[in-house]
Parts: structure tokens; sequence; C-alpha cells
């Protein structure tokens, strides 16, 4: 039998072959949204930075006196020694501000995921999951122990009829609000409709929705004028929130057996109490700044209609997600390289993350950029275009 070495390789030459090689490109903040990527200064346009928060000193300041009180980590899960007035206090603020009784913090979305599908639903229920869900929504069904159906992506009857399958057991749809890679936002009025019809729990990732859509940027719930119409609410704090880590929120008695049931929140580490502070400042600075989510979902308005106007298939958008088609993953890869040479680091999303053909350029808009670094976006988008595509009208 051959070592291990030589399948790891071999699995290795076959991505990249495919051009599906994943790899770390170190990235150091600059300052102004700029990065360093292998000694070019470049614009970030792939962060999840909506808000442009993630640098604000207020963040920086609420952390250090974080730091200060009580370390920089608990180093205890929350069950030992690990909960303190921090963490209290910032589940208390996002369950009031996303329109739940309780909610329970996570260290990351992802392990939020992981922990909470598998306490939903067990065996004899059913999940319905979009099509086009996030990674850690699909790992969290696959740890569960009930059945799964998948429905075409943001398709309202589809998940109803399947919904109809779940044979003595629960039904539970699960959905993002605005997708993360597609960024359009889910039917949730509809979806939140079948919890009543079908009798049917509903979990809604609002990871890249919350602090950019919906009255004071509580979200995709509120923006389709459903506010706590979901039984379970996830949400991140690490994307337009500026800090780190995630939170569920709903029922006290959900999160009670959260606390009680969720192994990924029972055996982790507790959030940094520093990164939790962090976290309270920029909900608060989502929440009440309506300028600045407006800022956010400004430019991505200008830089949809600019890439289109400059020949980029680019599909409507509810936040602040601009995608960027191309089809083949080559295609995207070369893209990507030809705008970090134009100052512009964007990363080419490629299959698994997506469907097979539809490999892509994901911008995050993000409010705090200047009408001069729009317009140096936009021109950098068309000199690649023009240098591909000589007769191109951009």
């Amino acid at each position: 039998m051959r070592p291990p070495g030589d399948d790891w390789r071999e699995r290795l030459r076959v991505r990249e072959e495919r051009s599906l090689l994943r790899f770390l490109r170190r990235v150091d903040p600059e300052g102004d949204g700029r990065v360093l990527v292998e000694g070019r200064s470049c614009l970030n346009l792939s962060s999840n930075d909506y808000l442009g928060l993630a640098a604000d000193p207020r963040l920086g300041e609420a952390a250090a006196v974080a730091a200060r009180r009580h370390g920089a980590s608990v180093a205890s899960s929350r069950l030992v020694a690990g909960t303190t007035s921090e963490h209290e206090a910032l589940e208390v603020e996002f369950a009031a501000w996303v329109g739940a009784e309780a909610a329970l913090c996570f260290s990351s979305g992802m392990l939020a995921n992981l922990g909470t599908i598998p306490v939903l639903a067990g065996e004899g229920d059913l999940l319905v999951s979009d099509g086009m869900n996030h990674a850690s929504l699909i790992d969290g069904i696959r740890l569960s122990k009930a059945r799964r159906a998948l429905y075409p992506h943001a398709d309202a009857d589809a998940a109803a009829a399947a919904c109809r399958g779940a044979a003595g057991g629960r039904a539970w749809i699960v959905t993002e609000s605005v997708y993360s890679m597609d960024g359009d936002l889910a039917p949730l009025g509809r979806l939140s409709a079948l919890r009543r019809e079908a009798s049917a729990g509903l979990y809604v990732d609002e990871a890249h929705a919350l602090g950019v859509i919906g009255p004071d940027g509580a979200g995709g719930l509120c923006a389709c004028g459903v506010r706590g119409g979901a039984d379970a609410i996830l949400g991140t704090f690490g994307k337009a929130l500026g800090a780190f880590g995630a939170c569920v929120a709903g029922p006290k008695s959900l999160r009670e057996l959260l606390v009680n049931e969720a192994r990924t929140f029972v055996y982790s580490t507790a959030l940094p109490p520093p990164a939790v502070a962090a976290a309270r400042a920029g909900l608060a600075i989502a929440r009440d700044d309506a300028g600045r989510r407006r800022a956010a979902l400004d430019a991505a308005a200008r830089i949809r209609a600019g890439l289109r106007d400059a020949g980029y298939e680019v599909p409507d958008g509810a936040g602040a997600i601009v995608d960027v088609r191309f089809g083949g993953a080559d295609v995207a890869l070369d893209r990507a390289v030809r705008l970090r040479e134009e100052g512009m680091y964007v990363v080419a999303i490629r299959p698994p993350t997506v469907p097979e053909g539809t490999s892509r350029l994901r911008i995050g808009a993000r409010a705090t950029w200047t009408g001069a670094q729009l317009t140096a976006i936009l021109d950098a988008f068309r000199r690649v275009r023009r240098a591909v595509r000589p007769d191109a009208r951009a």
C-alpha cells in the first residue's frame, strides 16, 4: 500500500489540474480598506466587512477595555468558567435586535450551525434545505439524524411540497436569508407562512443580512416584514459587525436546550471577552447608523450597475454582495490575477463552493468606500475586460 503522502499529493494534483486548488495568501491590512498582497498594495474587495467596522476605533477600544478587565481569554467553556457579563449582555442585545426571546453565543457561525441543527431535528424528522445553502448549514444537516430533502434555490413552492414528506415527524426548513454566494434574498415571507401551513420549523441563517438590510439592520426577516418569524435565527459577528463569533436566537426553551445538547457549544472554549465586547460595539453601530447601512447598499448598487454596463454578468442582489459570473474556474482565476495587477484584491469562488459552471468573483461592497474608490474599482474591471476582449464596449 502506498504511503499516505502519495495519496495526498495525488488528490492535490487532481485539484490543481481542474483549477480547484485552494491555497493561503498573506493579506496584511494597510488601512483605508487597502491590503498588502504579495508585495502589492490593493483595495480589498473580498472582505465581508460590509459596514467597514473591523478597523473602527470604537470596536478596538471596546475590545481593549474588555481585555484589561477580563484578559485575552476565559480559557474555559461557557459551562465551566467561561460565561462573563460581556457574554450575557451580548446575548440579551442580540435577541432584542432580531425580535427573539433569548440568544446563545457560539465561537463561530460554522460551530453554531453544526451544533444547532442536530438539536432542532432528529430521527424521524425531515430537514428541508435550499439547494444553495452555505456549507455550514449543509454539514449541520449531515450531522443530524433527520432525513434530508433539497429544494431548488429560493423556490418556496418546492419547499412546501418537500415539507409534505415529513411522514409523522416535523419538517424543518433551513435557509440563508441573503445567500452567501449569490447575494439574493430568500422568500422569507412565504417560508415563514409555511411554519403555520405545514406545522414546520424554520431556521434562518442571517449571517450576510444582519447589519445591512431591514429596519435597524436587523436582517432579512425584518426586511420581509416577518420580524421574529422563524423558530431559530443565526447571526454572525464577523461580517457587517466587524468582530468575531455568532449567536443563535429563539425562545428561552431553545436556548436552554442548546446549552445542554449543542456539542459545539458545550465542548468549545468560550468566545474571548475582547471579541464579545467588540461585537457589542459593532451591533450598536449597525443597529443605530442608518446612513452607514445605506452607504453599503448604495456602493453595491453602483458596482452592480457599472459592471453590467461594462458587459459583465452580474445577477441581482439584496445586500452588499456583488456576484460577477464567469462560468469556468480557470477564467475566474485569470480575472482575479489580472485585477490584482490592477490593484484590486478579489478572490475567485470555484466548485465545490458553487456549482460547476458558475465560478465567479465575489465582491463584498463596503460602506466606507469613497466615490473615488468606487470609480477605481469599475475602471479596473473595464481595463481587464478590454485586455481580454479588445472588441468589448467597456
